[in-house]
């Protein structure tokens, strides 16, 4: 009866941890600067929860324009649990975005129908080279926008990062807080610190980055800003004036680095990377519809490197997320590590693995830690003191009294003297517990099937697996339960009960065993 009433109490105390208050969810937006298909989305293999397709332009009287929106596309991406918010741009276009504002009131009955007609989570923002003159008649437009959409909708307002605290010219088109008022967030469009025209130098160094992220905290909670992520780097033509400056998409400049590149070098300063080719006579190459003659060119990007240094600061100053432009313009390997750097999962050994986009949910969620500041060790096996702690951790147990011989002074002591007062682990016998033993699979199971309150399992479903038989009689009933509720699944036809788990199975057994309540 005392077991029990503990197996109880812990199965709620991991509702409440897990279900009543997780951590916010980071935002991890990518633009689409086109109509956007599914196939496009699922390149980013996970990583991201919002896109902004291009489906909204302006007419000449600044009413709404509908190109490319499509249902079928926005149900595919509510089954991926994504949210769908169109962005609306003026294309640096002054007099458009002059006639948005003038025309505001019938522009956002038309957004929010849209919004209506389509199912949409929202709508995205994307005004620019206005002018400080607009700056109130733009914040009025998205209160308007507010009132009108549906509720639970999302407004997104794309703004000029200011990290100079510019007063005049289209920086001071944006209120940032008389937008935040009424917007979700602000997506903060820290890129193109040097642009088309002007001198060579980094499209986003870190210190440009940051710099606008403090500008925009005086003005804006955290919780409200976006930071803006460049996929594309620019291009400077030694002999080439025509080229001088050209925004060059990652993954071309990937392909014309493997035929003519002659060198890349990081900049620490910067956080931002140098590659440098040489096109020869007998190329045919264009950028951007821009042809390439023969010669030596420069292009600085964020490269892997120097986005990591970026993506850091989502997580140091503990902003909303990040939203990237434009989903496309990356090379294949970007989503290897993003979800990871976006979470603050910051594991050298996680980039590729297939535990990654949980293992960085987790360590979001502040149940699991790394071995050291860039390792994980996902495939280092899980000892008993380790899932004592994950378990500690992830059902935030109370202060246990339980004691053993060979616990005192570890590490882990006060993580298993919870999770023994809660009734999730037993010692070894003889007062002792083997802290620094692997954790079998069957062990791990017994311990969330006792947190799970111990329920009623027939354990003939075992009998499936070639190695069933082989289960030890007191993790039956655990392991059985595992089975069905698709936490445990087997492997060539073998359930290994005996066999350890490794850091990262463990963490994936966790998220599976936290989305059944």
């Amino acid at each position: 009866m005392h077991h029990m009433y503990i197996f109880r109490t812990a199965a709620a105390l991991l509702c409440a941890a897990v279900l009543a208050a997780p951590a916010q969810a980071r935002v991890s937006l990518s633009y689409i600067n086109g109509p956007g298909s599914a196939a496009a989305v699922s390149t980013a293999q996970g990583a991201l929860n919002q896109v902004s397709p291009a489906w909204l332009e302006l007419n000449p009287d600044g009413s709404l324009r509908l190109t490319g929106a499509s249902r079928s596309f926005v149900e595919e991406m509510h089954r991926q649990d994504m949210a769908v918010l169109p962005f609306l741009s003026n294309h640096w276009d002054r007099t458009l975005g002059q006639a948005a504002v003038d025309n505001r009131e019938l522009l956002t009955d038309q957004l929010a129908q849209v919004v209506r007609d389509y199912d949409l989570d929202g709508i995205s923002l994307d005004l620019e080279n206005m002018t400080k003159e607009h700056a109130d008649e733009y914040t009025d437009m998205v209160r308007l926008l507010r009132q009108k959409l549906p509720k639970g909708k999302q407004i997104a307002v794309a703004v000029a990062a200011n990290p100079r605290n510019f007063t005049t010219g289209w920086h001071a088109s944006y209120d940032y807080a008389g937008l935040a008022e009424w917007a979700d967030y602000l997506m903060l469009m820290t890129y193109d610190e040097h642009y088309r025209g002007g001198e060579a130098g980094p499209v986003a160094s870190v210190d440009f980055v940051e710099r606008s992220i403090r500008y925009a905290l005086d003005r804006v909670p955290a919780e409200q800003l976006v930071l803006g992520v460049a996929f594309y780097g620019r291009i400077w033509g030694t002999d080439n004036v025509e080229v001088q400056g050209v925004g060059i998409r990652e993954v071309q400049l990937s392909q014309l680095m493997e035929q003519y590149g002659t060198g890349t070098a990081y900049d620490e300063t910067a956080a931002a990377t140098v590659s440098t080719l040489v096109i020869p006579e007998t190329a045919s190459v264009s950028v951007a519809g821009v042809p390439l003659t023969a010669g030596e060119y420069t292009v600085w990007h964020s490269g892997e490197q120097g986005r990591k240094e970026i993506l850091k600061l989502v997580e140091a100053y503990d902003l909303l997320g990040a939203g990237s432009w434009s989903l496309g313009q990356e090379t294949a390997d970007t989503w290897d590590y993003y979800s990871l750097w976006l979470h603050g999962a910051y594991f050298d050994d996680l980039e590729g693995h297939w535990s990654r986009n949980d293992v960085a949910q987790a360590v979001h969620e502040g149940w699991v830690r790394g071995v050291d500041e860039d390792r994980f060790a996902p495939e280092s096996t899980l000892t008993r003191a380790q899932t004592a702690a994950l378990l500690t951790r992830l059902l935030d147990l109370p202060t246990g009294t339980a004691s053993f011989t060979d616990t005192e002074g570890h590490w882990a002591e006060s993580d298993i003297a919870a999770a023994a007062a809660a009734g999730l682990v037993e010692g070894r016998g003889e007062g002792t517990f083997a802290p620094d033993a692997p954790v079998t699979r069957q062990e791990l199971a017994l311990m969330l099937y006792r947190a799970a309150g111990s329920p009623e399992t027939d354990s003939d479903g075992l009998r499936d697996y070639r190695d069933g038989g082989s289960v030890s009689d007191w993790a039956k009933s655990a392991m059985a339960w595992a089975v069905e509720q698709g936490i445990l699944t087997g492997s060539g036809g073998k359930l290994l009960p005996r066999a350890g788990t490794t850091r990262a199975q463990a963490v994936t057994l966790l998220a599976r065993y936290a989305e059944t309540l």
